[in-house]
């Protein structure tokens, strides 16, 4: 059974977003400034999509931008924690 994400969806969001990024590479235009906006974007609206934060950091990883990209890895690894309580923290460390 396949899996259907709609356009509004964050999968879908984040997909799109990196496929522009990665699009720019065969057609010589530079969307790296879009595709930031893009997943900003996309975790102001979706916080806790973690795969958004993951791919920002990525993207500002590339670009230099490190300091970013490790805040935007750590909240990624955040908002992955179900539970981020004590008694939660215990079981993953």
């Amino acid at each position: 059974m396949a899996l259907k994400i709609g356009m509004g969806s964050p999968e879908a969001w984040n997909n799109h977003a990196i496929a522009m990024y990665l699009f720019q590479k065969s057609v010589n235009v530079d969307f790296t400034v879009q595709t930031i906006r893009e997943l900003q974007n996309l975790i102001r609206e979706h916080p806790n999509h973690s795969d958004g934060f993951y791919n920002l950091g990525r993207i500002l990883s590339e670009h230099g931008r490190m300091s970013e990209a490790r805040a935007a890895w750590f909240i990624a690894l955040y908002v992955q924690i179900p539970d981020t309580t004590t008694k939660g923290l215990s079981v993953i460390l």
